[in-house]
C-alpha cells in the first residue's frame, strides 16, 4: 500500500529530486486525479525559499505556469501539491537532439508568454533553465516550474541576500549584485533557446 500525505495523497513513483526536495507522482484520493508532489526533507522547516515558492504560485494562474493545488507539512516534511505534467523536462529531451526551429518557436512563446504572467505580477523568476521547464507530453506546451528563488524586481541585490541561481543562465548583472529585473528572465530565456 502507498504512503500517503495528509490522507489524500497516496504517493505513487518518484519522478526527481534536488538537493532539498524530491518530487513523486501521486494519486488524489479526493478529486480522483494524479497530482505531483514536492516533498522537503524532513525537519526542512518552511524557509524563504518555500514560502517564496507558495507565495508566487498562488498568486500565478497562467497555462505557461505549474499549477498550485495544494500545500502542507506532514512527519515534520513540508510539501507542494501541484499539476503534474507528463513528459520530460527540456534539459531531458535535449538528450535526444536539438528541436527543430518550429518547436523552440513554440517553446519561446510558451515560456516568454508565462514569463510576462509572472512580471506583470511583480515577480522575477530568477532561475529560467531546461531543467525548470517542463514538456507536456499530452498538449504539446512548455511549462515552467519551481519558483523557489523569483522575487519582486530590485534595484540592487546585496551579496549575502541574492539567491544562488544556475551558472550559465545568470544574467551579469545580477552576477555583479545588480538589479534584479525581468530582463533578467528574458536573457536567462535567450539563453535556453540557442
Amino acid at each position: 500500500m502507498p504512503e500517503t500525505i495528509a490522507g489524500r495523497y497516496a504517493l505513487l513513483t518518484n519522478i526527481g529530486a534536488g538537493g532539498s526536495a524530491d518530487v513523486w507522482q501521486a494519486r488524489d484520493t479526493v478529486l480522483q486525479r494524479d497530482v505531483a508532489i514536492k516533498r522537503f526533507a524532513r525537519g526542512h522547516e518552511m524557509d524563504e525559499n518555500m514560502t517564496r515558492e507558495l507565495g508566487a504560485l498562488s498568486s500565478l494562474d497562467h497555462p505557461g505556469i505549474v499549477r498550485l493545488y495544494d500545500a502542507g507539512v506532514e512527519d515534520e516534511r513540508p510539501y507542494l501539491v501541484v499539476e503534474l505534467v507528463c513528459g520530460p523536462t527540456l534539459r531531458e529531451r535535449l538528450t535526444y537532439g536539438p528541436l527543430t526551429l518550429e518547436q523552440a518557436r513554440i517553446l519561446g512563446r510558451d515560456i516568454a508568454e508565462a514569463l510576462a504572467h509572472a512580471h506583470e505580477h511583480n515577480l522575477v523568476h530568477q532561475d529560467v533553465t531546461p531543467t525548470n521547464i517542463l514538456l507536456d507530453a499530452e498538449d504539446g506546451r512548455a511549462r515552467l516550474t519551481d519558483f523557489g528563488i523569483c522575487t519582486p524586481p530590485r534595484i540592487d541585490a546585496e551579496a549575502d541576500t541574492a539567491p544562488v541561481t544556475t551558472s550559465g543562465y545568470t544574467a551579469v548583472e545580477q552576477l555583479l549584485g545588480g538589479p534584479i529585473c525581468p530582463a533578467a528572465d528574458v536573457h536567462a530565456l535567450g539563453l535556453v533557446l540557442l
